[in-house]
């Protein structure tokens, strides 16, 4: 499509690069959608039911369903519907698209204030290729930026709690992590300048799986050397 503003196509909700799993029969964590209360209010249903649908709803996409008066739909977990549902269903959302070009001259922030640096730095933590990392297995978190860093400045992760051991490449763009014990925990990046001032930011939610099965089977697999580091997958675009 050449809209400026414009709803996700099944090609686009099964492309990679844009952070989706390639497969539409996967429920995938990050094509699940929380509507807004003006959706809410307009009749959009809420799934209050299922570990991986509950606070969830679904959404359309602009790919055409199994008529002309349906859409294609994504469901609360994820999963992809080709079938679709009747455009006019208010219970189901819409998530409006669009292209930003991050480097445009409109997104360049300065602040004024002395003693404060001049720049600030558009950062992300790349989406990695999954979310969830078993006991034994790492994966790599890797920090992107929309310009070089400034001299002397310095990238540093952090967690919210201990569920994972750290790692950090030396350039501090890239952090290996490893499942201590089970949960969920917050990473963040953190670009400070040469004076400490925060100039970008990041943050990415991982879970780690570390029970007594997911540690029996690290056993085995350390002993057969099958254990191993999910490479660091670029799926941010600029």
């Amino acid at each position: 499509t050449h809209d400026k503003v414009y709803l996700l196509s099944l090609a686009d909700i099964t492309n990679p690069r844009y952070g989706f799993s390639q497969y539409d029969d996967s429920e995938d964590i990050y094509r699940r959608a929380q509507g807004s209360d003006y959706a809410k209010c307009q009749g959009l249903y809420v799934y209050n039911y299922g570990e991986s649908r509950k606070g969830n709803s679904n959404w359309n996409i602009r790919s055409p369903g199994f008529n002309s008066s349906s859409s294609g739909n994504v469901f609360s977990d994820g999963y992809v519907s080709n079938g679709g549902i009747n455009v006019g269903c208010t219970e189901y959302g819409v998530r409006p698209a669009l292209n930003i070009n991050l480097k445009s001259e409109i997104f360049q922030s300065y602040v004024m204030d002395v003693g404060y640096s001049d720049v600030i730095i558009t950062g992300y933590i790349v989406k990695p290729s999954q979310a969830t990392v078993n006991y034994g297995d790492s994966i790599v978190l890797h920090a992107d930026f929309d310009r070089t860093l400034p001299d002397r400045a310095r990238v540093e992760w952090t967690a919210d709690n201990g569920n994972f051991s750290m790692s950090v490449s030396a350039e501090g763009t890239a952090c290996k992590i490893s499942p201590k014990s089970s949960g969920k925990t917050v990473f963040t990046a953190t670009v400070y300048d040469k004076d400490g001032n925060v100039i970008g930011s990041d943050t990415q939610e991982m879970t780690a799986k570390a029970g007594l099965w997911q540690k029996i089977v690290a056993f085995f697999k350390k002993i057969f050397g099958l254990t191993k580091t999910i490479p660091e997958v670029f799926k941010g675009i600029l």
